[in-house]
C-alpha cells in the first residue's frame, strides 16, 4: 500500500484571507472585532478557528506515515510546523475587542500577578520567608531581562516591571485600608497617603503614554558613514551625544536618560521633569508607610525588633502582611533615595545619564566620581537646576535643534 507524503511548505502557504476587497482594505478603518495578525492579514475574532495550516500540518504529521515502501527503517513523523509555531497562532487569536481593532491577550498580567500573590504568600509564613521573598523576585527577573535582551524580545520584561509597581501602590493602598480599621493612624492622614497613591498613579498613567522625545526626522537613502544610528538612518553630531537610540522602543529620543522598566517608557527632553515628580510621589508613599508600618507593629505585637522573628508573630495575617510590606519598602525606598540623588547631581552638571555612559564608554579611564568631583559648582549647577525645572519644552524646540544638529542618511 502507498503511504501518502506530506505537502511540502510551498504548498502549505496561506493564502491571503481578509474580510474585505483589497480596494476598501486602505480606506476602511479596523472595527472592534477585526486586526491584523502576525501575517500582516486582516482577519476577525470570530474567524479564530479558520486557516489553521500549523495545526493541521502538525497533525498531519503524525497521524500520517511519511515513508515510501522500500525504505526499511521508516523515518520517524516530521512536521515542518512545530509545537512553537501552533502556540504563536494561538496567542495571536486570542484577543479581545478594542476600539481601533482587536488586542492580543497578553499572559504576562496573569502570570504577574500570579507570581506576586504567591510571594505575598510565601512571605507571610514566617520572618525568614519574607527575607526570602525579597531575593526571590530580583533572582527571577533580572535573569529573565538579560536573556530576553539578548534574544531582542524584552516586552515580557516591561510589562512585569510595569505591573510589579502597580500592584505594589495597591498592595500599600489595601495595607492603609487594613490600618484604618485597626486605628493605627488617623484619618486624616490615610486620606493624605491615599491622595499622594492617586497622584502617583496619574504620573504613572502619564509617563507610560507620553512622548519621551523621539525624533521625527525622516531619513532619506544615500551612502552610510560610521557616526549614525543603524536603525533609525540619522546621523549625530559627533560634538555632542544629545540623542540616544532605545533598544526597547526602537526610536532614537532626544536628551535620552535611560529606560525605566517601572513606566514601560524611555525618559528623555520632555517627560524628565514629569519622572522626577513620579520618583518623588513614590518616596513619599515608601517613607509614610514605612512609618506607619512600625508604629502599629510597635503598638499591636512587636514591642522589641526580635519580636518579628517569633514564629507565633505570623499567625495574623493583617500583621504578618503589613511586616512583610515593611520588609519589602526597605529596600526599595532606599533606591528611590540613591535614584533621586543620582538624578539631581546629573541634572545639576547639565548631563543626561545616557551621556555620561557615552562618555565612559569612549574613555577607559573615565570615572564618574572624579567627573562629577571637577564639574560640579554651586552657581553652575543652580542655573542649570533651573533652567530644568523652568524652561519649556515642546517637540517644536526638539525639531528645531535637531534640524541644526543632525542630518539624515
Amino acid at each position: 500500500m502507498t503511504q501518502r507524503k506530506l505537502p511540502n511548505d510551498k504548498e502549505l502557504e496561506p493564502k491571503s484571507l481578509n474580510l474585505i476587497d483589497d480596494e476598501e482594505i486602505a480606506d476602511h478603518p479596523l472595527c472592534l472585532c477585526e486586526y491584523y495578525n502576525k501575517k500582516k492579514q486582516r482577519s476577525h475574532i470570530l474567524m479564530c478557528c479558520c486557516d489553521c495550516d500549523a495545526l493541521d500540518t502538525l497533525c498531519t504529521s503524525y497521524l500520517c506515515c511519511c515513508c515510501d515502501d522500500n525504505d526499511e527503517d521508516p523515518p520517524q513523523p516530521t512536521n515542518s510546523h512545530n509545537f512553537k509555531e501552533v502556540f504563536d497562532d494561538i496567542l495571536d487569536r486570542l484577543r479581545v475587542p478594542c476600539p481601533g481593532g482587536a488586542r492580543k491577550i497578553n499572559f504576562d498580567y496573569f502570570l504577574t500577578v500570579f507570581a506576586l500573590a504567591l510571594f505575598i504568600k510565601i512571605g507571610t509564613l514566617g520572618f525568614m520567608f519574607s527575607i526570602l521573598s525579597i531575593f526571590i523576585l530580583p533572582l527571577i527577573i533580572y535573569p529573565a531581562f538579560f536573556w530576553t535582551r539578548t534574544t531582542k524580545r524584552s516586552s515580557t520584561v516591561k510589562i512585569g516591571f510595569f505591573l510589579i509597581l502597580n500592584i505594589l501602590l495597591v498592595n500599600i493602598c489595601i495595607l492603609n485600608f487594613k490600618l484604618e480599621y485597626t486605628d493605627g493612624f488617623e484619618s486624616v492622614e490615610f486620606y493624605a497617603l491615599n491622595f499622594w497613591l492617586l497622584t502617583a498613579l496619574v504620573y504613572l498613567f502619564v509617563m507610560k503614554n507620553s512622548d519621551p522625545g523621539f525624533l521625527k526626522i525622516q531619513p532619506a537613502d544615500h551612502f552610510l558613514s560610521n557616526d549614525y544610528c543603524n536603525k533609525c538612518k540619522i546621523l549625530k553630531d559627533v560634538k555632542c551625544d544629545n540623542f540616544g537610540h532605545c533598544p526597547q522602543c526602537s526610536r532614537c529620543v532626544y536628551k535620552r536618560d535611560h529606560h525605566c522598566f517601572w513606566i514601560d517608557n524611555c525618559v528623555g527632553f520632555l517627560n524628565h521633569r514629569k519622572f522626577l515628580g513620579f520618583i518623588f510621589c513614590l518616596l513619599i508613599i515608601f517613607l509614610y508607610s514605612l512609618k506607619v508600618c512600625f508604629n502599629v507593629l510597635y503598638r499591636v505585637e512587636c514591642k522589641f525588633p526580635f519580636d518579628c522573628i517569633w514564629r507565633g508573630f505570623y499567625t495574623n495575617f493583617t500583621i504578618s502582611y503589613i511586616s512583610l510590606m515593611a520588609v519589602q519598602l526597605i529596600p526599595l525606598t532606599f533606591y528611590i533615595i540613591l535614584l533621586i540623588i543620582q538624578q539631581f547631581l546629573f541634572i545639576s552638571v547639565g548631563m543626561t545619564q545616557y551621556q555620561l555612559f557615552r562618555q565612559s564608554q569612549r574613555n577607559i579611564r573615565f570615572s564618574l566620581i572624579l567627573f562629577l568631583a571637577d564639574n560640579l559648582r554651586f552657581k553652575e549647577s543652580v542655573v542649570n537646576l533651573k533652567n530644568f525645572f523652568t524652561r519649556p519644552r515642546s517637540q517644536v524646540e526638539i525639531d528645531k535643534k535637531c534640524t541644526k544638529s543632525f542630518l539624515t542618511v
